[in-house]
């Protein structure tokens, strides 16, 4: 190579190395939006192959009609889940069950009242502030909505020209990388099937235990566990938890011990710990124990995109090192086999 050429090659690298962390730093804010967009696209690829093939005169459209049905079909359960609460948490004041719960606790209702007087007076002199937050908070929610939606029509509208691009890009051979590609597909929707899977499990077994416990709305409270649940582990927590000690401190004390035991064995329990990791282990032909790792480990490392990253990263890694034994450890072997023993010579 001439020094011209060597000179070019550098300035390509260096301008390439630029462009890539400018990218980068473009990138980092929006990131999960585009990740939502993207594993959301992966599980509506099918659907829109299907409803393509009845109309492939109309891509765009039915691109953006499948788009727009799983969007609307998220920010429905979504809504729901926010409605069913609040109604219940109004149902609940209007009772007066509150002032109950607290005289069970020897807490002085006055002496709550008054700071919670105090904190809504520091509240009011930070008013434009929090309105202030509370504003750029939604515009921020408006604005990754649009972000995801967005990410997922081009993706399934462009997803087999994406791959075909990265499978020219990557400088490995197009059977290698397109194994890679297909790995990390089968990942997201083993990790999707999964989570639909165990939420469903979840939400069966929270309503027999919640009607067991004699619960009062038992499917309400199990519905909203069921959506909880997509978050492994503490998810579903945040419904079981709090039902549980409302039935203790309302009087029905074993009942809310039977809610809390049932909920941690056997909705927490075998939902996240057996039946989870079995089916992504299942789907990937993974051991069950790196699968447990990635997905824990992903959610402590990346928050609730772990949930699909964590898995996708093992699964990559798994996937790269059966790409270097079937290709490339066997020429090793050979090499090492022509070579010359080393050690004294006899």
């Amino acid at each position: 190579m001439s020094s011209a050429q060597a000179l070019r090659v550098r300035t390509l690298a260096v301008l390439l190395l630029v462009a890539a962390l400018a990218f980068a730093r473009t990138l980092a804010p929006v990131w999960l939006p585009v990740f939502l967009g993207a594993v959301i696209a992966v599980a509506a690829h099918p659907l829109y192959t299907r409803v393509l093939n009845r109309w492939p005169r109309h891509p765009h459209l039915v691109a953006a009609v499948v788009v727009g049905l799983v969007m609307s079909l998220v920010v429905a359960l979504l809504a729901g889940a926010g409605l069913v609460l609040a109604r219940e948490v109004i149902a609940v004041a209007r009772e007066g069950r509150v002032a109950v719960w607290l005289a069970r606790l020897n807490v002085d209702v006055f002496h709550l009242a008054e700071g919670a007087m105090t904190w809504m007076v520091s509240i009011a002199d930070r008013a434009s502030g929090v309105a202030q937050g509370i504003l750029g908070a939604s515009l921020g929610g408006v604005v990754a909505f649009v972000l995801t939606t967005i990410t997922a029509y081009y993706f399934v509208l462009d997803g087999p020209r994406f791959t075909r691009w990265i499978v020219r890009l990557v400088p490995l051979r197009r059977r290698q990388t397109r194994a890679l590609i297909d790995e990390l597909l089968g990942v997201t929707r083993a990790i999707l099937l999964s989570t639909f899977v165990t939420a469903a499990f979840q939400g069966v077994t929270a309503y027999l235990g919640f009607r067991i416990g004699q619960v009062p709305n038992a499917l309400v409270w199990a519905t909203l566990l069921m959506v909880a649940s997509i978050l492994p582990g503490i998810g579903s927590a945040l419904v079981w938890v709090p039902v549980g000690i409302v039935s203790i401190l309302s009087g029905a004390i074993w009942h809310g011990v039977f809610v809390l035991i049932w909920s941690a064995f056997v909705v927490v329990g075998v939902a996240d710990y057996v039946i989870r990791p079995r089916l992504v282990s299942k789907s990937l032909r993974l051991h069950d124990l790196p699968v447990f790792i990635g997905i824990f480990g992903g959610i402590q490392a990346f928050g609730l995109a772990g949930i699909v990253l964590g898995p996708a990263i093992i699964a990559l890694l798994v996937a790269l090192l059966h790409i270097y034994s079937r290709d490339y450890r066997p020429r090793l072997r050979s090499h090492v086999s022509s070579a010359r023993p080393l050690g004294p010579a006899r």
